[in-house]
């Protein structure tokens, strides 16, 4: 019997590489998704039911100097992120003790149980010059693609949500 990893705050199942490849395909069939997905300034990805990375847009891609979007399919947001908490447990991001209070997590559980929501997330992430803030808005909705339920989280600067929110005050 397989021993089941263990978490501490969101589910640490993970879908096979093979589940992740058919969902990732499965999104790219959709005529409009990458075209309409690229046209967002944010970050956009694309997330299946255990939370991993089935499709993100380029300003992931260019932001994070990834030039082959499959190096990141099937890694969680935390992992790709950098975030010092990602690895903290063998189940990866989402099953630290600290994950519970990252908002970028439990957006996207919210959203899997069917509620649009959004988070403000202050992560820390690993970078060449030791580890350093980030702080942005996290946005997730559940959406349905032939029967199958898939997250769509979008990721802003919290800068630029300060900025606007000191315009419209």
């Amino acid at each position: 019997m397989e021993e089941k990893l263990k978490t501490k705050f969101a589910s640490p199942d993970r879908s096979t590489q093979e589940e992740v490849l058919s969902s990732a395909a499965l999104i790219a069939s959709q005529d409009f998704f990458d075209e309409a997905l690229n046209a967002f300034p944010d970050v956009v990805l694309v997330l299946n039911k255990d939370r991993q990375i089935i499709y993100a847009n380029k300003i992931l891609l260019d932001l994070l100097k990834i030039t082959n979007q499959s190096s990141i399919l099937g890694k969680r947001p935390g992992e790709v992120f950098k975030c010092i908490y990602s690895d903290k447990e063998e189940a990866g991001c989402g099953t630290s003790e600290f994950c519970s209070e990252c908002g970028a997590v439990k957006s996207i559980v919210t959203a899997q149980n069917g509620e649009q929501n959004s988070q403000e997330c202050h992560m820390t992430v690993k970078t060449e010059n030791g580890d350093a803030p980030l702080d942005f808005h996290v946005r997730s909705v559940l959406i349905e693609v032939e029967d199958q339920s898939f997250v769509v989280v979008t990721i802003k600067e919290k800068t630029v949500l300060n900025v606007r929110e000191e315009i419209l005050n």
